[in-house]
């Protein structure tokens, strides 16, 4: 995932820079569980993780930027574990299963980021982690069905990466467990697949 993320020092490698870094994605991840993001602001932010504002504004711009950081951080991991799992056992239902398992921690965090203005710029970085994984998927399926264009798989694959994430995303609003958005998952995409 490329993590263009606003900020000076946000990519830098500099132990110091690092170890703050993860202070003030650490302590959004703690905010967003009881606070919305439309809640928190860069005061509460620094003194959750004990830094100065100044030092926050060394390394992102805004509260944006930090939340948006911060959900990259939280499914990075997540979503490249799902891809490397599906591709080696070819197992939908069990990937999906395993990545909200690494989730279940974090869901009311999640929902706070479901709802905020950074939510977009996040499903682009699921998509374009996913992409190839589902056009893979789906390329095979094609010839079944006479074949599709590079273009027609693309947006297929755009697609059906939207609706799992919406499944998803309301698995983890309803508190679902893994194990039951993995199900509604697989359900739907056997339909769509034509299994």
């Amino acid at each position: 995932m490329n993590q263009v993320v606003p900020g000076r020092r946000s990519e830098s490698t500099d132990p110091r820079a690092l170890r703050t870094r993860k202070a003030l994605v650490g302590a959004t991840v703690a905010l967003l569980k009881t606070h919305p993001v439309a809640e928190l602001n860069v005061s509460q932010i620094v003194k959750e993780a004990g830094v100065s504002r100044q030092v926050f504004y060394q390394h992102f711009t805004d509260r944006d930027g930090l939340v948006l950081a911060t959900a990259q951080d939280m499914i990075k991991e997540a979503y490249e574990g799902f891809v490397a799992r599906f591709s080696s056992d070819r197992d939908f239902e069990a990937a999906v299963t395993a990545l909200m398992t690494t989730l279940t921690d974090q869901y009311e965090a999640a929902v706070h980021i479901i709802d905020s203005p950074v939510h977009s710029m996040l499903d682009q970085e699921v998509v374009a982690i996913m992409l190839p994984t589902m056009r893979e998927e789906l390329r095979s399926r094609a010839d079944e069905w006479g074949g599709a264009d590079e273009q027609l798989l693309d947006d297929m694959a755009s697609f059906y990466i939207a609706g799992c994430q919406h499944l998803l995303e309301e698995g983890v609003r309803e508190g679902a467990s893994p194990e039951e958005i993995g199900r509604r998952v697989e359900l739907v995409r056997r339909v769509l697949i034509r299994e």
